[in-house]
């Protein structure tokens, strides 16, 4: 959503409410594309506390399907928010904290995802003694044993391994 912010820019201690929301249906991150499962609206405050200078605060959540980080089944997390961010609007254009503000406007999706970037829990479980994924076959280890043989020998011990096989062959 792309919100016009000419009028607060006008007068000093101007200030307006917005209702917004995050309008796209994948959240991209470095692990993929994770689908928003629900964006509530929320109230953005945008204040001009000073000629060319803008306040923006407000804050909310969203729901995204992320994969568990053992399994792989996808998991509805909650991801709250807080914005509370203070810019100069006739900053140099190039400014890496104006990002989200070009001209007299304010992309707040652009703003939203930074936000909710910031927010993203490190590693997401389905469970907390959640059991994972067979190393050997993939199967989810949650929904019941599978068979396969996990056993995998110590390296380590390897030359010791060598001495036994050596031993049983001359015996």
């Amino acid at each position: 959503m792309i919100l016009d912010i000419s009028n607060e820019l006008m007068d000093t201690g101007r200030s307006k409410q917005y209702t917004v929301s995050y309008e796209s249906d994948t959240f991209s991150y470095r692990d993929g594309d994770f689908r928003v499962v629900s964006s509530e609206p929320f109230e953005l405050r945008i204040v001009s506390p000073a000629k060319n200078k803008i306040h923006i605060t407000g804050s909310g959540s969203i729901i995204l399907a992320i994969p568990c980080s053992r399994c792989l089944e996808d998991v509805n997390t909650v991801i709250p928010f807080d914005i509370d961010e203070e810019v100069s609007v006739d900053a140099d254009d190039n400014d890496e904290e104006q990002y989200f503000i070009e001209s007299h406007y304010v992309d707040t999706d652009k703003m939203l995802y930074t936000e909710i970037l910031l927010s993203m829990p490190p590693k997401v479980l389905c469970k907390e003694d959640c059991k994972g994924i067979c190393t050997v076959c993939g199967h989810n280890l949650n929904d019941g044993e599978c068979g396969c043989d996990r056993f995998v020998p110590d390296p380590r011990m390897s030359a010791i391994n060598d001495i036994f096989e050596q031993f049983s062959k001359n015996s």
